[in-house]
This record gives C-alpha cells, sequence and structure tokens, in this order.
C-alpha cells in the first residue's frame, strides 16, 4: 500500500513542477441546452485561489444558449446545473436532476450541447483535460455501467439482498480502482492523472 501511495503522490504532483509565471487567459464557456428556454444555468466548483473555496457563479440563458467568461487559480472539477424557465416551485427541487461534471481550464473554449433534465449526458468538448477525461471514462465504461445497474437494484432490494448488492458494489469498486490506476501509469504526465491520484489518496 505504501508503494502504491507513492507512486499516487509522485505523479500528482508531476504536472504542476514546470509551471511558471504566466500571462493568465481567461476560460469560455458556451453550451445550448435543449428544454430551458430563458432560464438560468449554474456551475459551481471548489477554487483553491478564494477564502471561502466554493465558486458558484450563474448566467441567464437565452433560447437555450449560454456562456461563461472567467478565470481559475487552477484547473478544477465544475458540475453544472440548470433551472428552465417553465420550472414551478411546486415541481422536483431542481437542483435534484443530474448533474454535468467537466474541467474548467484558462485559457480554452469549452462547448457543451445537452438537454434539460438529462444533463449529465450533455456532450463536453474543449480543453485538454476534457478530452482526457472522455478517454478515461470511455476506458471503465463498462465499470461505471455495472455500478448504475447495482446503484439501481438498492433503490429498491431488502435488508438481505443490500448486504449482497454491497459486497458485489465493492468488487466492482476494486477493479475500478484498479483500472483507474493503470490509466494513471499509462498516461503519468497528463493533469487528469494528477487530479485522478490527488482522488484516490483522499479516499485511501
Amino acid at each position: 500500500m505504501f508503494l502504491r501511495l507513492s507512486f499516487i503522490i509522485a505523479i500528482s504532483i508531476l504536472p504542476f513542477l514546470s509551471v511558471g509565471q504566466t500571462v493568465i487567459y481567461p476560460y469560455k464557456i458556451k453550451g445550448h441546452l435543449d428544454g430551458i428556454g430563458n432560464g438560468t444555468v449554474y456551475i459551481y466548483f471548489y477554487d483553491k485561489g478564494r477564502s471561502d473555496g466554493l465558486r458558484v457563479d450563474s448566467t441567464d440563458a437565452v433560447n437555450g444558449d449560454f456562456v461563461f467568461s472567467s478565470v481559475v487559480s487552477e484547473p478544477v472539477m465544475a458540475y453544472l446545473l440548470a433551472k428552465s424557465e417553465y420550472y414551478s416551485p411546486g415541481a422536483t427541487n431542481f437542483k435534484k436532476q443530474p448533474r454535468l461534471q467537466f474541467f474548467i481550464e484558462n485559457g480554452y473554449t469549452i462547448s457543451i450541447d445537452g438537454r434539460y433534465g438529462a444533463l449529465d449526458k450533455a456532450i463536453v468538448s474543449g480543453g485538454v483535460i476534457n478530452t482526457d477525461y472522455a478517454r478515461y471514462l470511455n476506458s471503465v465504461q463498462i465499470v461505471n455501467n455495472q455500478l448504475d445497474v447495482l446503484s439501481d437494484k438498492m433503490r429498491t432490494a431488502d435488508a438481505s439482498q443490500k448486504k449482497e448488492l454491497r459486497d458485489e458494489q465493492e468488487k466492482i469498486n476494486n477493479i475500478l480502482l484498479e483500472q483507474t490506476e493503470r490509466f494513471i501509469k499509462q498516461n503519468p504526465s497528463d493533469m487528469l492523472s494528477a487530479w485522478l491520484a490527488g482522488n484516490m489518496v483522499k479516499e485511501t
């Protein structure tokens, strides 16, 4: 375990060792969400450059189109939520809908094309890390699909069934961990590998 952690920690700092003083160019997020109309789009993430850490930005969509532009202190994993123009307070809380998970990098334009109510299925392009993230997700897609199936079964399972499902879930999670480690070893200089390695250290 010590050797594994040492490798992960070493990998997690490699992409940052050569970073010097450079001109910072803003990121831009341009997107379209079917079904949102003139609703509101939110992004939130943890920015180490802020004293409170959490940063939440919002913008009004125009016929489903929206734009964000700013800078971050370093590349970050961000989440996108949206509230449709047609949302009513009595409806299911819009915050409980699936979120889109993606990366923000200064100097890149990130494109998002999706549909309200299925944000997690939106197509993301732009930026080095998002390209690598798509590659990583493709490499673990089968395992993630298996975990999704188990999560659905857990919602309706009784106590005895849940124990069996948890055991199976643990086995599949271990496979996911092994596949993630393999991706990191095959791509040691990628910024995404640093992020994945950092997450693995936190969960250990």
